[in-house]
């Protein structure tokens, strides 16, 4: 039942995610005591970082969720063989 949970949870986080990431405008610089060439070059790093970030969170999401969908497909092989062997 908690692979389970597991499962839902990451399925949402990733779709949060991918709602987060469609966004893609994450934060504005507001250039105060610099040029604003240099405030639009820092927006433009800053949302290109947050950008990556949020593409290898949803990498390392869907990691852990093939990881736990793969342990509930094992346990539930092993828990079958077992009683087959059993009976």
């Amino acid at each position: 039942m908690t692979g389970l949970l597991n499962v839902a949870t990451t399925i949402g986080m990733v779709a949060l995610a991918a709602m987060i990431y469609r966004a893609g405008h994450w934060a504005t610089v507001v250039a105060t005591g610099m040029p604003t060439a240099q405030a639009a070059q820092i927006e433009t790093s800053l949302n290109l970082a947050l950008k990556i970030a949020i593409v290898v969170v949803g990498i390392i999401l869907l990691w852990q969720g093939a990881v736990e969908l793969w342990r509930l497909y094992r346990g539930g092989r092993e828990q079958s063989g077992d009683n087959a062997q059993i009976a």
